[in-house]
């Protein structure tokens, strides 16, 4: 057998070189269609399928609250211990919480990094073993804060440290501490949350000398996560801890309301492939992208079944010799699937190259728009995917060629073979422009989407703002510190060349932060189920003129009467005030905060425009400003700096803003700066990479139909030279013969159309959150696929039907 299979691969390859142009087509369609899902699919593997790097992954959980207002990880820090006297639950319980970017110093340059606050244990829960020196243990977070004790990353000892191997032990300056580097992680560890990468690990009561101690210290607020005891699942476990669960909320003192917003229930997740913060933002776009592409290896497979039909009717000499020599159907049937196969063989390596390529362009824009670290390549798993692919496609393109090939007539004499069906070709094309409509509508659903999202209105002024947000502790700070750095701060940056209005802010628009608590407002009775929920910004006068957000009503706030100790007062939304006032005016009402309420009830000042906060997406929420006195305590500086310039922001005022910070306090520094314009159009990176992608791929689509319809008409008109021939030489015009071809081709472009339309609409639904404002029926997306599509199918049946015109009926009927 593997004589006869050596074999027939030799002769097929021997057969392939012969054709090279028809090798080199078929490879080439293929070599897309198989790159382009093996890459998508790169995307889907650490997203789904890859598992954490330790031991035991399917033992892990994670432990969340959900309620009304979603799902949340986060924990008091308190609770860890109540979690791990569940021992009948837990072989071990750990905790986490982001440390962001701290400044080491090393070889007396300093550098950002980005840290990560880690229980003791944590290492040793999660079963990860050093790769040089050791891991924290859970000495390193006993006391009051904790060991000096710092372990790096892998890949950031590679980095920074060049791998260098006396870097344990080694002391690492840090702010005004120095760290002990005491091990390095293995190089596939990244942490248990998939997209982020921490740099560096530090026992969980670091936080507090790390940053200070003010009221919101890292670790404060933990991610926890467990080990479940060998046998136990996940919701064998969520069962067992619930009334531990009521306890601890009952104990916790959080208002009923908040408790079913967000602590209604217990929630144990197994954690085997990590926690993930961009698995739900990503999984439906990836998936998408893993349809599409599929449509387009579909579309190539039928492409180069025609090839191969049309291959083996040229060949119909050849394979009725064989039959008549003995050789059976099945035998010549794996002769022919052999040549699909080195053809598949060589695309699949081609294949690997270009999703290779696209991997690295596809990893590198998604992790800057999610500034996350995803870690997506071509593993095992995406190779295997790939061989599974290719074997796929070897039967796809050629088990139908070789059955309808070595088919014979029964109404023919002995021997002889039926004509390559005309049928099964006709039908590969109707299959191709299907597909190729389906994709089509998706494109451009996702196009018509991402108009819209470009050309909202955002509430704000996208030009001329540069927003900078700050960061950074002050020691030995006091209220009156920190008052005095914001007042010089807004002094110096309103005296730059060109600036026109300066103010600060809790958080910038378009972030992805929301300040968010429920609210008592006077004169509204919410209904039994109705929960009041607002959010918040607090944020300096002047600050509505920055942004170039309207003022309806009322006034802004004034650093002359909205100072510390004076009546508290607010400026809302016009969605909070229709909500809660309607047409009323809301002008000197009231509302409080709940909790929080002891501060007093809130004057309602002033009504501004609506604006996006969280992103350009959403459906803006009942919102309302603070005004936030430089004088407020606190102790630490976290706040964004906005300005307003009549000049190009960017390039006029973004090193004199550093100066100004750093000649201020060098303890503080800007983490982030961008022009509102970038923020928005970062937010929309994601969008129109999906499109771009979604469109590139439709079109591929669309050319490989048009290809395969040219190429199944080209053949009909070779085959039929002889009845046009006849036509002709009876007094048929050429007119006559270029609309029955042009008929032929655009007859399956229309029920292609029809079927593609009807198969694409009733997968639409699948697009629904991907899409902003547009209907999944929209008359100019679907109106302007069907001209596209039209277009297109008229030039791919002009030639063919030219060609038909050109038949000289003598030559046709001497030839036959």
């Amino acid at each position: 057998m593997w004589q006869e299979l050596f074999k027939d691969v030799r002769y097929g390859a021997r057969l392939l070189l012969r054709s090279r142009g028809f090798a080199l087509t078929a490879v080439l369609m293929l070599a897309l269609g198989v790159g382009a899902t093996t890459a998508i699919f790169s995307l889907l593997d650490p997203l789904l399928l890859r598992k954490l790097p330790v031991d035991h992954p399917e033992e892990l959980v994670a432990l969340a609250t959900s309620g009304t207002m979603g799902t949340a990880n986060e924990w008091q820090s308190g609770t860890i211990d109540r979690f791990r006297s569940e021992k009948r639950v837990f072989a071990g319980v750990l905790a986490f919480a982001p440390l962001n970017t701290e400044e080491f110093v090393h070889d007396n340059r300093p550098h950002t990094a980005r840290g990560l606050l880690v229980s003791g244990n944590y290492f040793n829960v999660l079963g990860v073993r050093p790769y040089m020196g050791s891991l924290l243990t859970p000495d390193d977070d006993s006391g009051a804060y904790g060991s000096n004790n710092v372990v790096l990353s892998y890949d950031y000892w590679q980095r920074e440290f060049r791998g260098s191997q006396g870097v344990v032990g080694k002391m690492v300056p840090i702010r005004d501490m120095s760290l002990i580097v005491a091990g390095i992680t293995p190089p596939q560890f990244f942490g248990a949350v998939i997209g982020e990468k921490p740099d560096f690990y530090v026992p969980l009561k670091m936080g507090r000398p790390l940053k200070g101690e003010g009221t919101e210290i890292p670790g404060d607020w933990v991610t926890i996560m467990g080990r479940l005891q060998p046998g136990l699942s996940a919701a064998q476990a969520q069962v067992a801890l619930e009334p531990m669960f009521e306890q601890l909320a009952s104990e916790s003192g959080i208002p009923e309301v908040e408790r079913r917003q967000m602590m209604a229930r217990l929630r144990v997740l197994p954690a085997e492939r990590g926690i993930s913060k961009i698995r739900e933002k990503l999984l439906l776009p990836a998936r998408l992208l893993m349809a599409i592409s599929g449509l387009v290896l579909l579309i190539a497979c039928f492409n180069v079944a025609n090839l191969l039909l049309a291959r083996a009717a040229a060949r119909r000499h050849e394979i009725e010799i064989r039959l008549a020599l003995g050789a059976g159907r099945w035998r010549t049937v794996r002769h022919i699937l052999t040549e699909s196969a080195l053809l598949t063989a060589a695309a699949t390596l081609a294949a690997l190259g270009l999703a290779y390529c696209v991997n690295r362009i596809l990893v590198a824009a998604l992790n800057r728009q999610a500034h996350a670290f995803l870690s997506a390549g071509l593993n095992l798993r995406v190779l295997l995917f790939a061989l599974a692919i290719a074997s796929l496609t070897t039967l796809l393109c050629g088990l139908a060629p070789a059955l309808a090939a070595t088919r014979r007539n029964p109404n023919l004499r002995p021997g002889t073979l039926t004509a390559t069906p005309r049928r099964l070709g006709n039908a590969f094309v109707l299959g191709q422009v299907t597909l190729s409509v389906a994709a089509l509508i998706a494109a451009g659903l996702l196009l018509h989407s991402l108009i819209n999202l470009e050309t909202t209105k955002v509430g704000f002024d996208r030009d001329q703002v540069l927003t900078a947000t700050l960061s950074g502790n002050i020691y030995g700070n006091t209220p009156a510190r920190i008052a005095g750095f914001y007042h010089q701060l807004l002094t110096k940056a309103g005296a730059l060349p060109g600036v026109r209005a300066v103010s600060l802010s809790s958080f910038p628009p378009i972030s992805g932060r929301m300040f968010g608590i429920n609210v008592a407002v006077e004169g509204y009775t919410p209904e039994p189920s109705e929960e009041l929920h607002a959010f918040f910004n607090s944020v300096t006068p002047d600050y509505f003129a920055t942004m170039g957000i309207p003022l309806l009503q009322g006034r802004d706030f004034s650093s002359s009467q909205d100072v510390e100790g004076a009546p508290l007062v607010g400026i809302i939304n016009r969605t909070m005030a229709r909500h809660f006032f309607g047409d009323e005016s809301p002008i000197g009402k009231h509302f409080q905060m709940i909790p929080g309420g002891s501060r007093g009830p809130i004057e309602i000042v002033g009504v501004a425009g609506d604006s996006r906060y969280n992103d350009v997406r959403e459906k803006t929420p009942d919102f309302f400003y603070l005004c936030k006195s430089e004088s407020a305590p606190g102790w630490a500086v976290n706040a964004t700096l906005n300005v307003r310039s009549a000049i190009d922001p960017e390039k006029a005022l973004a090193t004199p803003l550093r100066d100004i910070v750093a000649s201020l306090d060098n303890e503080v520094s800007i983490t982030s700066m961008k022009t509102l314009r970038e923020r928005v159009d970062e937010s929309l990176l994601q969008d129109r990479l999906i499109t771009a992608l979604c469109g590139a791929f439709s079109l591929l689509a669309l050319s490989l139909a048009c290809i395969g319809l040219y190429g199944v008409l080209a053949l009909n008109v070779a085959r039929r030279s002889g009845e046009i021939g006849v036509r002709m030489a009876l007094g048929a015009t050429r007119g006559r013969i270029f609309r029955r071809v042009l008929g032929e081709g655009m007859r399956l472009v229309f029920v292609g159309l029809a079927l593609g339309a009807a198969s694409g609409l009733a997968c639409a639904g699948f697009l629904r959150r991907l899409l902003y404002g547009v209907e999944l029926a929209d008359p100019a997306t679907l109106g302007g696929i069907c001209l596209l599509l039209l277009v297109a199918g008229l030039l791919a049946c002009y030639l063919p039907a030219r060609r038909a015109t050109s038949v000289d009926p003598m030559i046709a009927l001497r030839n036959e």
